[in-house]
């Protein structure tokens, strides 16, 4: 196996960056627990983006509630989840 820190830095873009790969009808998944990228989902949620019938899946996340649900509840995206859980 090569070198895995060579391996992700070779990989690693910003969340703009991944949020500008966002296409409509994708399905994004967002990740689990707190292991979710925050700013990704601010970025992918923006009022610059022009995205329409995208799934956001959420295997189990802990609050804060996805970003892309706080700012456009269900108008543009959708989230399955096995679990959420909020107060």
């Amino acid at each position: 196996m090569k070198n895995w820190s060579k391996m992700y830095k070779e990989k690693f873009i910003s969340a703009t960056e991944a949020a500008k790969m966002v296409k409509p009808g994708d399905w994004v998944d967002i990740g689990m627990f707190n292991g979710k990228s925050v700013a990704f989902e601010r970025r992918v949620g923006g009022p610059q983006n022009e995205l329409s019938d995208i799934v956001v899946f959420a295997g189990i996340t802990l609050p804060p509630i996805p970003e892309v649900l706080m700012k456009d509840p269900w108008e543009t995206f959708s989230l399955t989840s096995i679990i959420i859980s909020a107060r």
